[in-house]
């Protein structure tokens, strides 16, 4: 992830779950479904099916956040 414009005096927290995904653009709609404020960045990784979050917890929860990537699921 690159950090180059964030805010270092913010606590930032990372969230990791799996997410599974096969076709060519799940990629792209995993990534671009958490449209969520206090959200800084979000990256997928196909290989291992892995959701990395960094994101404000003092904005948004890890509830939050996997609540918001649910209800895009279904």
């Amino acid at each position: 992830m690159n950090l180059k414009y964030i805010n270092k005096s913010i606590k930032y927290t990372t969230l990791e779950f799996k997410v599974w995904g096969y076709r060519f653009n799940c990629k792209a709609r995993i990534e671009n479904s958490l449209k969520v404020k206090g959200i800084i960045k979000q990256k997928w990784t196909r290989e291992t099916k892995i959701l990395t979050v960094l994101f404000n917890p003092g904005i948004v929860s890890s509830e939050q956040i996997k609540a918001s990537f649910c209800m895009m699921a279904k």
